[in-house]
């Protein structure tokens, strides 16, 4: 099962937020694991990377946190036909906007996320990590 992962649910690990991190954990083991075909886009990675270097750790285990999750998750990339296709969503956030035609271009059948509002007029329906977890 091919699913998107946004950046939200890879910080909740990383930074072991509570009450979100066994959920999330949960999911980048069942990619791990490839029980799922999780993928992250192309600049997820440099966000990740940004958030984790300035409030959690230092650059050389940013840098290995990145190298892991590069093992664990597929990588979209972000193109200009992409982000001229999320200006086009009736979505008022224009990241998630990207996220979701990146999901739609892959078929996936989720997009894993905290913010299910967010992604209200995706293509892609959201769920959220504990109720992905009920469905797999």
């Amino acid at each position: 099962m091919k699913v998107l992962i946004d950046t939200n649910v890879i910080l909740d690990m990383l930074a072991k937020r509570e009450p979100f991190f066994e959920a999330a954990a949960k999911l980048l083991f069942l990619s791990a694991e490839e029980k799922i075909e999780a993928y992250i886009t192309s600049n997820m990675v440099t966000d990740i990377y940004y958030v984790a270097r300035r409030h959690y750790m230092q650059e050389s285990q940013a840098r290995d946190m990145i190298h892991r999750l590069l093992q664990i998750f597929r990588v979209l990339e972000v193109g200009h036909k992409e982000c001229l296709k999320a200006l086009e969503l009736p979505m008022p956030d224009y990241e998630d906007a990207l996220l979701s035609i990146c999901a739609k271009r892959i078929n996936a059948v989720y997009i894993v996320t905290r913010d299910l509002e967010h992604f209200k007029n995706s293509p892609v329906s959201p769920v959220s990590p504990g109720d992905f977890l009920n469905l797999v």
